[in-house]
């Protein structure tokens, strides 16, 4: 990864992408890449910068694929935004990972440690809990710790 990083460093298009980082000309647009050259320069803007990462991919087939690449260039978790899944008739047996799932990536986010995010339009455009509200309902369960119910 270190020999990616260095020839991108010496590419003009991406010390400009790197300068507008530095000083505040986010968020960027930076398209026109395959997803494996994507993935390469996510991981490079993340080391270079240390900020937070987010990839917006077309479909959740691509976006699994380039969270896979960018954690491998990284060795970092790269977190998959899902689009929530919607249930429109009375279930007991649906399943909830998806949602629990979604949660704990934003609460990720709002917690700032997420380094690189992967999502598609979809999922970013569904609405979620306000990062404070999410926060207050937040907590951690710990072996042989008790929790009081109300």
């Amino acid at each position: 990864m270190l020999a990616v990083t260095k020839a991108l460093r010496e590419d003009k298009d991406f010390s400009e992408l790197l300068s507008r980082i530095e000083y505040g000309g986010c968020p960027l647009v930076y398209s026109g890449l395959g997803a494996v050259h994507m993935a390469a320069a996510a991981a490079a803007v993340r080391r270079e910068t240390g900020r937070t990462v987010i990839l917006i991919c077309s479909d959740e087939l691509l976006a699994e694929r380039m969270r896979g690449d960018v954690a491998a260039l990284t060795q970092e978790e790269a977190l998959l935004l899902t689009s929530r899944e919607f249930t429109f008739f009375s279930a007991d047996t649906v399943s909830r990972r998806g949602e629990q799932a979604r949660l704990q990536v934003l609460h990720s986010l709002s917690s700032d440690s997420c380094a690189v995010l992967i999502a598609t339009p979809d999922a970013l455009m569904q609405r979620t809990l306000p990062p404070k509200r999410l926060s207050e309902c937040t907590f951690t369960l710990k072996q042989g710790a008790s929790l009081s119910i109300q």
